[in-house]
């Protein structure tokens, strides 16, 4: 998304932006007076389709920010242990099969092997899948309730920092 293009039918004369990111279709902004929401894509038509959610806080509706900053999650470590055991476990109840019941066939013993050794990657791949860090960003009204969040990557914490002081400077004491 060209951010240039798509804002500037949007903003009011005078309006100046503090900040902005855009990333592949959507873009936020954030100017002296409100924060534009902006979201691109194409419909099954083929059509495109931008939708704008602009939110004003220089009037009364706005008492605060509330920003959290929530980290990336971390690996599963105890996940990928429990793996190893199930993998070698695996392995060896392979082993233990076709030695003490000696009727039941190699292929078998092979199946039980691989079967705990595919449960074992399953459980590792699964370990490493963690969600990826974030910021949200909750407008405050008047008696404390959020009227409007939005959720930012976790390294764009300068757009949430400029949110704050935005709101702050369109509230002065």
């Amino acid at each position: 998304m060209a951010t240039q293009e798509a804002i500037k039918p949007h903003l009011a004369d005078g309006e100046t932006i503090n900040s902005a990111r855009a990333s592949g279709t959507d873009a936020i902004v954030v100017t002296d007076r409100r924060i534009l929401d902006i979201k691109q894509h194409n419909a099954n038509s083929g059509r495109e389709h931008q939708f704008v959610n602009s939110t004003l806080f220089t009037g009364d509706n706005v008492a605060g920010v509330r920003i959290t900053e929530i980290g990336k999650e971390p690996v599963d470590i105890e996940r990928i242990l429990l793996a190893v055991f199930v993998g070698i476990g695996g392995v060896i109840a392979g082993f233990l099969a076709n030695e003490i019941i000696p009727d039941i066939g190699n292929l078998l013993a092979v199946f039980i092997g691989l079967t705990g050794l595919a449960i074992a990657v399953a459980m590792t791949y699964e370990a490493f899948q963690t969600e990826d860090g974030h910021i949200k960003i909750s407008l405050l009204s008047l008696n404390g309730d959020t009227f409007e969040a939005l959720t930012l990557a976790e390294d764009e914490a300068d757009v949430a920092a400029s949110i704050s002081e935005a709101v702050g400077n369109a509230h002065p004491a």
